[in-house]
């Protein structure tokens, strides 16, 4: 009994699509293990996981949908990891605190965001880049509260805005 060509469109179609989400999720062997490391150095663990909660719908559904935002997704991703990173080890060092020097922390998240923009800048898709830059640098930089997060946005939409007005024009 042999199928039709309809239904063997369908089902190629349908295949085809599986394994892009597949591939797609495969940045979630990254996301997960930083957020559980994140959330568990972190002093608001709780916020922490949330944030990666959201990066981790976040990241599939940009590789999914490929093109220039779907490869933006693993720059973004190193970038915003090594950002967290930093934040997590300047607060364990004793450079800053969650109380007393938020103010500094989030300028050093500022900062770190804004030279890093340089390297996610590379990319086409910089909105992409940027969000998935800021949803990674926010797992360290939430522990700092609203002067972290602040700064971080800060940072992500000045290395956005060389494509905003980009594509503006």
């Amino acid at each position: 009994m042999a199928l039709s060509e309809s239904r063997l469109r369908a089902a190629a179609s349908k295949a085809y699509e599986r394994a892009r989400w597949i591939d797609a999720c495969c940045v979630l062997i990254f996301i997960l293990p930083a957020t559980f490391i994140f959330a568990h150095l972190s002093f608001r663990p709780v916020f922490t996981t949330s944030i990666g909660v959201m990066l981790a719908i976040l990241c599939p559904y940009l590789r999914q949908r490929g093109g220039d935002a779907g490869r933006s997704v693993v720059p973004g991703l190193a970038v915003g990891f090594g950002i967290a990173g930093s934040a997590i080890a300047m607060c364990h060092l004793g450079f800053c605190g969650p109380a007393d020097k938020e103010l500094f922390c989030g300028m050093m998240c500022l900062f770190g965001i804004g030279g890093s923009g340089l390297l996610v800048a590379l990319r086409r898709s910089h909105v992409a880049a940027a969000l998935v830059t800021f949803m990674a640098g926010a797992l360290g930089c939430a522990m700092f509260g609203l002067f972290g997060v602040a700064g971080l946005a800060l940072g992500c939409a000045l290395a956005a805005a060389p494509a905003a007005f980009r594509y503006a024009r």
